[in-house]
Order: C-alpha cells, then structure tokens, then sequence
C-alpha cells in the first residue's frame, strides 16, 4: 500500500508511523513522543508543551497526527468546511471535512476539547460562512480514512473585573 502525504507534519508522522514493518514498533526511538491519550485525554497541553487529543477521538494514538495554528482560509458550504492554516511550526496545511448535508459537521467539531453545540457558531463565526478574525484551530487527522476534527480555539475577550468604588 503506497501512502502520498503533501503534508509536511503528516508526512512525519506517517514516517514514523509506517518507515519498515520490522522492528518498528519495538524501536522506542520511532515512538510518537509525548503522552498518551489517556494522559491528555482532555485535549488539553501535556508534558513539553504537547496538546493530547481529546477522549471523544478515538484513532489509535499511533496513526493520530494533528496540527494547531491561525486559520488563513475558511470556506463552509451545506456539504464541507475547507480550512488552510498557518501553523505554529511556521507551516501551511489544509484540511476538508466532508458531510453529508442532513448530518451537518457538528459531529466532527469540537470547542476547546469539548461537544461543539450549535449554539457555538457565534462563537467562532461573524456570520454565517466568516469565520471570526485571527481564529485558531486544532486539526486533528487519523491516516485510517476517518474525518478531520475540527478543534475551534477562540481567542477569548478578557473580561474586565468590576472596579472598586472611589474611596470615600
């Protein structure tokens, strides 16, 4: 079976992933480095500084690779969402969910580790079909045929805390 991967990241993880059958898999130097999805499972930043996939993704560790960055191109239609990003490891990726039109995408999106809800589009969008300016996602990609996730991270407003009245 012959892979093509455009993707650099992807590219070394499928390196590691599938480089000779033999002794591979009990050579610890090609182990994927980091936790464990039991570790991270929270989808959280685990030991050097490494973000763990959440539960809710069930690809075996080992064929799971993913990548984090500010989203550069959105497109949403009825059937797919296209996303480019630039990654924090100065890279350019891209990824497609497709869906069929009546199961819609929610499926295969998550917010900050967590069940995206459809409530959770103004969230991450201006207006249906724009994404929100300076949006960042975690893209999450099996090498077994599954779907992408779509890890939505929204750079938070800060809220101001109330001030204290004037003394006096």
């Amino acid at each position: 079976m012959v892979v093509l991967v455009s993707s650099p990241i992807f590219a070394a993880a499928a390196d590691r992933t599938f480089a000779g059958a033999e002794g591979a898999a009990d050579d610890p130097a090609r182990e994927a480095p980091g936790p464990s999805a039991r570790q991270a499972g929270d989808g959280g930043t685990a030991r050097g500084g490494r973000i763990g996939p959440p539960a809710s993704i069930d690809c075996p560790r080992n064929h799971l690779t993913g990548f984090m960055g500010t989203v550069l191109s959105y497109k949403r239609s009825p059937e797919r969402i296209a996303l480019r990003v630039r990654t924090d490891e100065a890279t350019t990726e891209s990824a497609t969910l497709k869906f069929g039109k009546e199961e819609g995408p929610v499926r295969w999106l998550l917010l900050h580790g967590q069940p995206f809800k459809p409530e959770d589009w103004v969230r991450i969008e201006s207006g249906p079909g724009r994404l929100l300016d300076g949006m960042r996602v975690m893209v999450w990609l099996c090498d077994d045929g599954r779907k992408p996730v779509f890890d939505w991270r929204p750079i938070e407003e800060p809220r101001e805390e109330p001030s204290a009245p004037p003394p006096g």
